[in-house]
């Protein structure tokens, strides 16, 4: 069973209160509550919180006390700080002190809901990366990153360089092959890594409700905007925004983005202001941006300005040596008991062969159901999805055979297509011939062609 996590409230409205408590509660949190930081310093005493959400005006003792409390106690618990008169000024300070986000009062709940979900699993994930230590194939600079392939080790180095640098980084692959992973270990390595870093799906947001999460909206400028509303270039200010998939930015949104990275500048909406901040900006895509710019898909000063130091991840189909590292990692990772769950050798072989058009994160996916379905037995080929079991014949599936002549892709699958058919006989030719739906002679004269061995191993 999923281990709920731990929510300490310390609120001296009684209203307010409540209602976080029975709302978080609803959600299927373990929440605590205080009714000021001297009662819910008791608390964090004697028990171990997930996140603590905090006031920051009470009697006795005030939310920075709290959270300065945590951080010295307990520094792995979050602390959202909830206040009813904010400043910018006073926003840089929380973060300073250690709070890893705030809410102006009156907040919308759904938002405060999607910070603490974020959190819990940006939680998790450096729980994850601390069990890495133990993992085999892990480089010494990036734990987190699973991989000992050849073509990941300039990699490495690249973002050992510019993980010390303000630069702007532009990560380019395919979907699935961890360029958010890469983003977060060039922040924490950074300069900036005592700050936050805002991840941002620029294909998953509206364009307009786009700018004003990242720009901020001034109250009454547009219908719905009852209260002012700080972008996310502003609470990022001093550490890091990742903006993926910026590919999928609008024009409009483009040329606000280029006044930052050229002035440090911006506007919210409906406020004649500039503001300026101080963060580093890392960007990734899984389009080819330059043949976008040729296209006039994106514009030509934005991409160099984005380009200053490009990372490109490879897929995981040229990476395969990685392919046994990364299963025993999800295995562990994915395992629903103590008892540690392995794989056949057909399995491996499968998984090798395929091509992993989702990359990491399709092969993630797979282990993860391939797990569920053994039942905590060892996974074997009858666990993997159709595509990879019929696919064995897996080269159908990777750009590799049509970089050949047909003639040549062709005698490459019939061959790979009877050894493991013989296989999966056990080297029954009558049984082998059923099987393909083809004579018994025909099975032969192909066994001839190839120079196969078909008796039984």
């Amino acid at each position: 069973m999923k281990k709920q996590s731990n929510i300490l409230i310390v609120e001296d409205d009684e209203s307010m209160r409540e209602f976080l408590t029975d709302f978080l509660v609803n959600e299927g949190y373990n929440v605590d509550w205080s009714i000021h930081g001297g009662d819910a310093k008791k608390k964090i005493e004697h028990k171990s919180y997930d996140i603590v959400v905090t006031d920051v005006v009470m009697p006795e003792v005030d939310g920075i006390e709290v959270l300065k409390y945590v951080k010295d106690k307990s520094p792995e618990t979050a602390v959202i700080v909830v206040t009813g008169h904010s400043t910018i000024k006073q926003a840089v300070e929380l973060v300073k002190l250690g709070a890893d986000d705030y809410f102006n009062k009156p907040f919308d709940i759904d938002d405060m809901l999607l910070v603490i979900k974020k959190t819990l699993k940006h939680k998790k994930f450096l729980q994850d990366r601390k069990g890495l230590e133990e993992a085999p194939g892990k480089p010494e600079k990036f734990p987190e990153i699973i991989g000992k392939a050849k073509v990941l080790h300039s990699i490495f180095e690249m973002m050992a360089k510019v993980a010390k640098t303000d630069a702007t980084v532009l990560i380019q692959g395919e979907s699935g092959t961890g360029k958010e992973l890469v983003a977060r270990a060039i922040h924490d390595r950074s300069p900036r890594s005592s700050h936050s870093l805002i991840p941002v799906n620029c294909g998953a947001i509206p364009e307009t409700l786009l700018e004003s999460e990242l720009f901020g909206h001034e109250k009454g400028s547009f219908t719905g905007a009852v209260v002012r509303k700080h972008g996310l270039f502003e609470i990022a200010d001093d550490g890091t925004i990742f903006l993926d998939e910026i590919g999928e930015m609008s024009f409009f949104l483009q040329v606000k983005l280029l006044r930052i990275l050229e002035t440090g500048t911006f506007r919210r909406i409906g406020d004649t202001k500039d503001l300026t901040v101080n963060v580093r900006i890392i960007a990734a895509t899984n389009k080819d941006l330059r043949s976008a710019v040729e296209r006039k898909e994106f514009r030509e000063d934005l991409y160099y300005r984005l380009n200053v130091f490009p990372i490109n991840l490879p897929p995981l189909r040229e990476r395969k040596e990685d392919v046994p590292l990364l299963t025993e990692w999800f295995l562990k990772k994915h395992k629903s008991s103590e008892k540690p769950v392995g794989i056949s050798d057909g399995a491996v072989e499968l998984l090798n062969k395929y091509s992993w058009p989702g990359n990491v994160r399709e092969l993630e996916n797979v282990i993860e159901r391939a797990a569920i379905l053994s039942l905590g037995m060892d996974i074997t080929e009858e666990h993997l999805p159709i595509e990879i079991k019929y696919s064995s014949n897996s080269m159908l599936y990777s750009g590799e055979t049509y970089d050949k002549p047909f003639k040549d892709a062709k005698a490459e699958f019939e061959k790979a297509y009877l050894e493991k058919l013989l296989k999966k006989t056990s080297y029954d030719i009558t049984r082998a011939s059923k099987f393909a739906g083809v004579t018994r002679a025909y099975v032969y004269e192909m066994l001839k062609k190839y120079n196969i061995d078909y008796k039984r191993k």
